[in-house]
């Protein structure tokens, strides 16, 4: 075989192995290392703004690190809606829904979904449904607001935000609570809390943060709902999310716990008393559930 035909043999399957590469790689874990990182749209920095990326945020990227703006899976505070006349028990039935940034008609175009789609509502708004994204919905923000997860280590990982930071959350202090020192060695519930504390079995292989408050029992008052799909890589099924200081809403913390007890007060706002544990993986502390109190209804 003369060297020119291998040569460019070669050059032809290093460019099928790093395509491959590419694709293995599109999909990575960054932070965002700057206090507020505008989440856009479209590819384009003049593109409507959906909102703002906090500080410590983890985001899931959806395309390689080389280019201005980075597409990222929507984080669950970034409202999305549908007319909810095109929405029947919780799938699409028209053959093009449009989803929008906001509800009303004045709101751009984000996508089209088709007939079948499934549709988790988070909410309504007069005729419209606030939904949790898609799958095929991305969001873009600035390569220069993230950095990668693998890239940080302890020292040098940016500060959670304020509305994570020690004791879960400053902004609600008259709710969310630490219990007393005598109750943090006391019997919650049914059930006894070993001591001394140790990282849960089922949080084996993950990196918790050299924190004082790891295993420290809490109280934190929200609202409990299922944990978006891809939104963390731990055993928890549910989420307790709430309003932070600026009246937005945001996950407190990821529950592990009996899954049935969980899911009998799913959407009720509720207390929860448990340990929580810090991890490098996720932005928000994971709570291992010992006690629930669930709010009376009105």
């Amino acid at each position: 075989m003369r060297p020119s035909i291998m040569q460019g043999m070669l050059i032809f399957l290093l460019a099928i192995l790093l395509a491959a590469t590419q694709a293995v790689s599109a999909e990575t874990s960054v932070v965002v290392v700057v206090d507020h990182a505008r989440l856009y749209s479209q590819n384009d920095a003049t593109s409507e703004s959906l909102g703002n990326a906090p500080r410590g945020r983890i985001l899931t990227t959806l395309g390689p690190l080389n280019a201005p703006l980075v597409p990222v899976k929507p984080p669950e505070d970034v409202a999305f809606w549908i007319y909810a006349e095109l929405v029947r028990q919780g799938c699409i039935i028209s053959d093009k829904a449009q989803i929008r940034s906001g509800a009303g008609l004045s709101h751009k175009v984000i996508c089209s979904v088709d007939r079948g789609t499934p549709i988790e509502s988070r909410g309504k708004l007069g005729d419209w449904l606030r939904i949790n994204p898609p799958p095929q919905i991305s969001v873009w923000i600035n390569r220069s607001s993230i950095a990668p997860v693998t890239s940080l280590t302890e020292s040098n990982m940016p500060a959670l935000p304020p509305e994570i930071a020690t004791g879960l959350m400053q902004a609600l202090a008259e709710t969310n609570t630490t219990p007393s020192v005598q109750e943090n060695s006391a019997n919650i519930g049914a059930q006894k809390i070993p001591q001394p504390v140790v990282l849960p079995s089922e949080l084996a292989g993950f990196h918790p943060i050299n924190r004082p408050d790891q295993g420290r029992i809490v109280r934190i008052t929200g609202t409990l709902r299922h944990v978006l799909n891809g939104s963390t890589s731990t055993p928890a099924a549910f989420r307790l999310s709430g309003p932070d200081k600026t009246g937005g809403i945001v996950t407190l913390g990821l529950l592990m716990g009996n899954k049935e007890q969980l899911a009998q007060v799913l959407g009720d706002p509720v207390t929860i008393e448990g340990r929580v544990w810090w991890l490098s993986e996720e932005a928000v502390p994971v709570v291992q559930v010992v006690k629930i109190n669930q709010h009376p209804g009105p």
